[in-house]
């Protein structure tokens, strides 16, 4: 059981999850990243890639490898923030399609909120909650909203059982982050997208 939690971690981190979310979304209607392949491209190197980074660098960056799983978290954290802005910052300046600069502007938003909710309210709101959560409601906006609201239903149990197994988050720590990823994205959808 304990190998089956940590498979699905792995399988809905943040980074996959976006990867997920960017394929969909591009298969579901290519146009929605302009024309030809280069938005698709920069949003998995900005959504993706770059933060994915941060689970090879916690091996090669000593004070982080010392800090453990604590380290690995923050590293990937700072990473994603950093990313979602650089990303956020490219897509408003290069004037990129909406629906691309939208998913930017939901990560943006989903990140700070889950910072300041996590360093004003000292929650420790679930980012991997957070991390899937947002990418399914901005799927439900793009691709095909039913069949995402079902497999949302059928795989949020599922998430949440593998982070209580692998002792990662309580309820609150997975519901709060799980609200923030909706809401914030939601937010997004209703005033940009």
């Amino acid at each position: 059981m304990n190998t089956m939690a940590r498979y699905v971690g792995v399988l809905t981190a943040p980074p996959l999850m976006g990867f997920a979310t960017v394929r969909l979304m591009y298969l579901h209607d290519p146009t929605s990243f302009g024309y030809g392949c280069g938005w698709y491209w920069v949003a998995l190197a900005f959504i993706t890639e770059v933060p994915i980074s941060a689970y090879i660098l916690k091996s090669i960056i000593p004070s982080i490898r010392a800090q453990g799983r604590r380290g690995e978290r923050k590293l990937a954290f700072i990473m994603s923030v950093v990313s979602y802005v650089v990303g956020t910052v490219f897509c408003l300046a290069r004037k990129a399609p909406r629906a691309v600069s939208g998913l930017f502007l939901s990560y943006l938003a989903s990140g700070a909120l889950l910072a300041f909710v996590n360093a004003a309210l000292k929650i420790r709101a679930s980012g991997h909650a957070c991390g899937f959560a947002g990418p399914l409601t901005y799927l439900a906006r793009f691709v095909w909203p039913v069949p995402v609201l079902l497999c949302a239903a059928v795989a949020l149990p599922i998430v949440y059982w593998a982070r209580f197994r692998a002792g990662r988050h309580s309820l609150r720590e997975l519901v709060s982050g799980t609200i923030i990823g909706f809401a914030a994205t939601q937010l997004v959808v209703l005033l940009y997208v």
